[in-house]
């Protein structure tokens, strides 16, 4: 499924913005705080990529980026620490999703999910019965991603865009004709850190 990532240009053009403050994912329903955290051991002066750590204490869930204290994390760096997350998260979440919507439409599991960052596209389903879906759906609200695999799925039937399609995607999703209106504006939903 296409998404609008046209203003993806105009950020890869600006400069590094503030590094982000917080994850936010509604997909399942984690909210992380981030701390940037300068690391002190001798060890992480030979460091040149930051490292990030989970903490759940206190009733708080953070994220402790830990980076040389003579050379404060660029957005970039941040970024990839978090894409990787994002990749794992999303593997392990989208997995049983789809087996929980494959089960409940009666709709064929994929032969093969794939996990990316992609930029251009929600998810798609080839030929091959592979499914690829984009890790950034972690942002989206859980219907809307719902919505997506269900939209995948039905290509296991019409693997077009036809009437007949998108009567599959009804027929498994009552709210489809809103929340294909709402996809068309996504793209808000992501932070920009992750826009880039």
């Amino acid at each position: 499924m296409d998404c609008p990532f046209s203003i993806w240009t105009t950020l890869q053009n600006t400069a590094e913005g503030d590094l982000p403050q917080e994850l936010n994912l509604p997909a399942v329903g984690q909210k992380w705080t981030l701390v940037y955290v300068p690391d002190h051991r001798p060890q992480a002066l030979t460091q040149r990529q930051p490292s990030m750590r989970f903490d759940e204490s206190d009733g708080e869930s953070r994220i402790r980026i830990f980076h040389r204290p003579d050379a404060p994390p660029t957005l970039a760096q941040v970024s990839a620490l978090l894409e990787e997350y994002l990749r794992e998260r999303a593997r392990y979440h989208f997995h049983g999703l789809v087996r929980e919507v494959a089960d409940s439409t009666g709709l064929p599991l994929p032969d093969k999910i794939r996990i990316g960052m992609q930029r251009s596209r929600w998810g798609s389903l080839s030929t091959r019965r592979v499914l690829s879906l984009s890790a950034r759906l972690l942002f989206l609200p859980p219907g809307l991603v719902r919505h997506i695999v269900i939209h995948e799925l039905c290509h296991f039937e019409q693997m077009n865009h036809k009437p007949a399609f998108h009567r599959c995607v009804a027929r498994y999703d009552p709210a489809a004709e809103a929340n294909r209106a709402a996809l068309r504006n996504a793209v808000k939903m992501l932070p920009d850190w992750c826009r880039m």
